[in-house]
């Protein structure tokens, strides 16, 4: 998973190069996203006047919490709340004034690596996730509605909400040390596929 991660970020680093130099650019993270423990970062640019992309991922490699008995003077783990993972959710973005600034519709998608297990989910989404562990793929597309502040000449706080569709295909084990698959299949997900709250620090001059 890490190699994995490694080579989407470069591939995503690599792929805004080659704007950076002639366009307007943001680098940002998504504090929403590090509520869940998960350190994340994007670039967005110009495309034109109303049009940006923005590339965006993240990485979670903690152990949340676990469970814990001493055996023959030894820490045996019982069980691990964890959920690692890495996505990747590029976006395209139409502003109704201009680039980084008031109101922009976007389509985005999506696509992640995972390996969750015992995590309890609000609103009863994914409840399976509270008594096993999952190891998968993820990917799909939805649209978002968005808006930046302007804050300051280098500085922008952004908001946004999107929804969509996910495909999930997964293989299930009892426990997250267990590596016996008891399970697999696919899950359709239909809801809520973006939700930041971002600052933005706008590169203006030329790098």
């Amino acid at each position: 998973m890490k190699k994995a991660f490694t080579f989407i970020l470069l591939l995503l680093l690599l792929g805004a190069t080659g704007q950076i130099a002639a366009q307007k650019v943001g680098i940002k993270t998504n504090v929403a996203y590090w509520a869940t423990t998960t350190p994340n970062i994007g670039l967005e640019f110009t495309l034109g006047k109303k049009f940006t992309l923005d590339l965006s991922g993240g990485y979670n490699f903690w152990v949340l919490d676990k469970e814990t008995q001493e055996v023959d003077g030894r820490e045996k783990v019982l069980a691990e709340k964890k959920m690692p993972h890495f996505l990747v959710q590029p976006e395209l973005r139409f502003w109704t004034c201009e680039a980084f600034n008031g109101f922009y519709v976007g389509t985005h998608g999506h696509f992640s690596l995972f390996n969750v297990a015992n995590l309890d989910i609000p609103f009863g989404r994914l409840k399976e996730l509270k008594e096993a562990r999952y190891e998968g793929i993820l990917y799909g597309g939805g649209l978002s509605l968005g808006y930046q502040w302007y804050l300051s000449p280098r500085w922008n706080l952004g908001a946004s909400v999107g929804g969509g569709y996910a495909f999930i295909d997964y293989d299930k084990f009892p426990s997250a040390k267990n590596t016996k698959i008891i399970g697999e299949g696919t899950y359709h997900y239909f809801g809520i596929t973006q939700l930041s709250l971002s600052f933005t620090y706008l590169f203006r001059e030329r790098l």
